[in-house]
């Protein structure tokens, strides 16, 4: 498709954006996030920005092909991120992945092309817990993003959304694979997790960049992205036990223990940094425990309880897939 300014839109609402990219498009919440922009109807065009595009269920395709535009986009490249931005009225940004040191540099290219091509409007998917000195390297990386956008885009305004820990992430990365033990073992000597379900992230990051709420530039809005309720991991064994109707209790091993049953699977060692930070520091230092109304509010819906997430999901056993070595953040 031409790459070229998208067009003006012919129709008129409350909140008119002539043009939303959305990077990391061929991912699970971006792809989500085209799928409900091409049928607003305040966006004019949306721009799928991802290194590489992906096809369209039938249902999508005509209005795909006559809403969207596609941009090659390369996060380690800051020429071919501006000309993917070049023209954008609001530009989302889910954020990058992997190694936790490549992250950072991904999004410091993100923010400064989006900085010198002037778009409008910067949305970025943060995490609860987002702060510079974090023991867990995901909120660490999010906090110095957060921390480049105050600083260095005074032009745009600035959307963030802290995310809590995606549902279907956790039950797939973690909840699944340990049920043939009959066990979740896990480094969590406490605290509660706020599970949010991807489509729900999805939702309110569209509902920030179509909805009434409005920054001055240079000003940064930030939304908490969670669901209805936190959980224990005992009380999340229960939910899942009883939808699944298969027996699921939780068992507390030692952070040491976890760290070297990761090792011992060939798990990088950012990953099982990332992985074991977070379960023993981030949930039970409080960081996901945070319950918000904001997917309500931006989107008008409600969030969706675990036990919802898990009815909608098939079960998945593979401890060793690809997403599970990729990091929490996706």
């Amino acid at each position: 498709m031409d790459s070229a300014r998208p067009p003006t839109p012919t129709h008129i609402g409350e909140r008119i954006i002539r043009s939303v990219g959305v990077a990391g498009a061929s991912g699970t919440v971006g792809r989500m996030v085209v799928e409900q922009l091409i049928n607003h109807a305040n966006v004019g065009s949306v721009v799928r920005l991802s290194r590489r595009d992906v096809t369209p269920s039938s249902p999508l395709k005509l209005a795909w092909d006559a809403r969207t535009l596609y941009r090659a986009i390369d996060y380690s490249n800051v020429t071919s991120l501006r000309a993917g931005f070049e023209g954008l009225d609001v530009l989302i940004f889910p954020g990058s992945d992997g190694d936790p040191a490549q992250m950072l540099a991904h999004h410091r290219n993100v923010v400064q092309a989006a900085t010198e091509c002037e778009v409008g409007c910067f949305i970025y998917l943060s995490t609860l817990g987002a702060a510079q000195d974090s023991s867990f390297p995901y909120a660490r990386v999010h906090g110095q993003t957060e921390e480049m956008l105050r600083n260095g885009a005074s032009h745009m305004k600035v959307y963030v959304l802290r995310s809590s820990i995606f549902a279907e992430f956790f039950l797939d990365t973690f909840v699944n694979p340990a049920i043939s033990a009959g066990a979740l073992c896990l480094p969590v000597p406490s605290g509660r997790v706020s599970f949010v379900s991807r489509e729900d992230v999805a939702q309110a990051l569209v509902g920030a960049a179509t909805g009434p709420a409005d920054t001055a530039a240079g000003e940064q809005y930030t939304w908490n992205i969670t669901g209805p309720t936190a959980l224990t991991m005992g009380e999340l064994c229960s939910v899942f036990a009883v939808e699944r109707k298969q027996k699921l209790g939780f068992s507390e091993m030692s952070e040491a223990a976890y760290r070297e049953q990761l090792s011992e699977a060939s798990y990088e060692e950012w990953l099982i940094e990332a992985f074991a930070t977070m379960l023993s520091y981030s949930i039970p230092g409080g960081h996901f425990s945070v319950v918000s109304t904001d997917v309500e509010q931006l989107s008008s819906l409600q969030a969706q309880t675990v036990a919802e997430v898990i009815r909608k999901t098939k079960p998945i056993f593979r401890a060793d897939c690809d997403e599970a070595r990729q990091g929490p953040s996706d």
